[in-house]
């Protein structure tokens, strides 16, 4: 139940913190529609082809962004995973097109290779984005193990934002 509390919260930090008026941006969207991943231990059943579709919208508030998202993806044991995410990131940190980024997210996802059972959990994600405010997109991702909950990984997920 602590898990569900954290991915709603993820969802609305970004409704609560925008701000009418002068110092805050319109809203913007993204849709992304390709992840590659790659395991730092991977067996021979671990898939790398996510199959990743998702959405999120972003908005700006002086120099803080946040962008907050939803997506629907195959995970490295083949099941069908369900992910939200909530990033952050500041304006004084961004270099030219490459913008770091601190990604919460919460996981629904397969346990284990050949089971039915899932699992449903939260970690951060240290993140590059690549791009400008519109047009094509790429966030660079790596994640090192933690424990049963991931064997470690780096991504590449592309996407595009109007």
């Amino acid at each position: 139940m602590r898990a569900a509390a954290v991915a709603l919260a993820l969802l609305l930090v970004p409704a609560v913190a925008r701000a009418e008026g002068p110092e805050a941006e319109g809203w913007r969207n993204t849709i992304y529609f390709y992840t590659y991943i790659k395991h730092f231990e991977p067996t021979p059943e671990t898939n790398e082809n996510l199959k990743w579709i998702g959405y999120s919208r972003t908005f700006q508030r002086e120099k803080w962004r946040f962008v907050t998202g939803a997506a629907t993806y195959v995970d490295s044991y083949s099941v069908r995973s369900y992910a939200v995410f909530s990033d952050i990131s500041h304006d004084d940190f961004r270099l030219s097109w490459v913008r770091p980024a601190l990604s919460a997210q919460c996981h629904y996802k397969g346990r284990d290779y050949g089971s039915t059972e899932r699992q449903f959990y939260c970690f951060p994600v240290p993140k590059l984005k690549f791009g400008g405010d519109e047009g094509l997109m790429a966030n660079l991702a790596a994640v090192p193990k933690l424990g049963k909950i991931t064997n470690g990984w780096a991504s590449l997920e592309l996407g595009y934002q109007w």
